[in-house]
């Protein structure tokens, strides 16, 4: 079939009005740069000397297949404190639907040396008392930042979202509460043989990551089935300063053909609860141990007993049979329930070799 010239001429004028289009979109995406973006967010997550938060993390088991050892339901309460000097302690209280236990775990960093405290307590009562001496704080040898979620999602790894911008371009832009966000894409966070794909949503106006996507590989991603996914519901003003108080962190169900929701956990700070630019005495980012806790130092590869006899063994730092010795970590049960990847469990066999409660 011929094409008129008159068919031609539209042909033509329809392409121009695309490409005009689309080079206008292009051009309203790429003024939003990479380094506007770093500065944009290093300027919103680090606008105070201090930080200090208290929130609510609500899980729900809401669909799919639930093994009987884990909770439908668990609430926690968790604490967390940043010095100027960047001395760190985080601390959670964990009480499930099917335990009348309170599980907690306090991380401590006083620049120096770091430690995890770990407590079961029942009727209040102290039904077990442990304390680790280790390289790293929380778990972050794990290759992940520990901080509250709406901080640990303005890092890839371990590094700040700000520091890593320049490396990538921009994948598209999107929408989230409102706001227009730049996706950026990062891959091999932790090694050349790391497989997952982190993809963050970043505010183009205050900086803060909104949305975060975690994909098992590529393929997944390319098929959009995110394995997790944190997300603000809120970006509240807060003494002047912009912060996300509320969010929620999903969890899907990769084996279902739909990739259904599996776990909703709601994440909830008060405004009155959360303080900058504080000063905070050296004392609080070390505990004050009784001769009841039982020490690990993975560091040393010493234990000392609740007797307050010291045990030495000859191991090096951080060996398999000094880690045999440590208690049942609360960081790593929620890394298990929220399936978390890259995250070594404890057998329960250890704590009970220990002589668990």
């Amino acid at each position: 079939m011929k094409i008129s010239s008159n068919q031609r001429f539209l042909k033509s004028l329809i392409l121009s009005v695309m490409l005009v289009v689309l080079s206008n979109h292009t051009y309203s995406f790429d003024k939003i740069t990479s380094q506007i973006l770093a500065n944009s967010n290093q300027s919103a997550t680090t606008s105070w000397s201090s930080i200090e938060l208290d929130y609510t993390f609500d899980y729900d088991w809401v669909g799919g297949n639930r093994p009987d050892e884990y909770p439908k339901t668990y609430h926690s309460d968790k604490h967390f404190i940043q010095s100027s000097k960047d001395q760190l302690f985080f601390s959670y209280a964990m009480k499930s639907d099917n335990s009348p236990s309170v599980m907690k775990e306090l991380n401590y960093l006083d620049g120096k040396q770091a430690g995890q405290r770990f407590l079961v307590e029942e009727a209040n009562k102290i039904k077990s008392d442990r304390f680790r001496i280790t390289s790293y704080f929380g778990m972050e040898n794990t290759g992940r930042k520990e901080r509250p979620e709406m901080l640990r999602y303005q890092f890839v790894g371990l590094k700040p979202i700000y520091d890593c911008l320049a490396q990538k371009n921009e994948l598209r832009e999107q929408e989230w509460l409102g706001r227009k966000c730049s996706v950026f894409q990062f891959d091999k966070v932790n090694g050349a043989n790391d497989q997952l794909v982190h993809e963050y949503w970043i505010d183009q106006k205050s900086g803060w990551v909104l949305r975060y996507f975690l994909f098992m590989n590529d393929k997944d991603r390319q098929q959009l089935r995110p394995y997790s996914e944190w997300a603000a519901t809120s970006l509240d003003t807060v003494q002047g300063k912009q912060f996300p108080l509320n969010s929620v962190f999903l969890q899907y169900d990769n084996k279902d053909p739909k990739n259904s929701l599996q776990i909703k956990t709601t994440i909830i700070c008060p405004p009155e609860s959360i303080f900058f630019d504080k000063s905070y005495p050296d004392s609080t980012f070390w505990p004050k141990l009784d001769e009841e806790t039982r020490v690990v130092d993975m560091i040393k590869g010493k234990i000392k007993m609740p007797s307050s006899k010291n045990i030495h063994k000859n191991h090096s730092p951080d060996t398999p049979s000094i880690i045999a010795e440590e208690p049942v970590s609360f960081s790593n049960y929620i890394a298990k329930l929220l399936g978390l990847v890259g995250v070594v469990g404890l057998l329960v066999t250890g704590y009970k070799k220990i002589g668990g409660k």
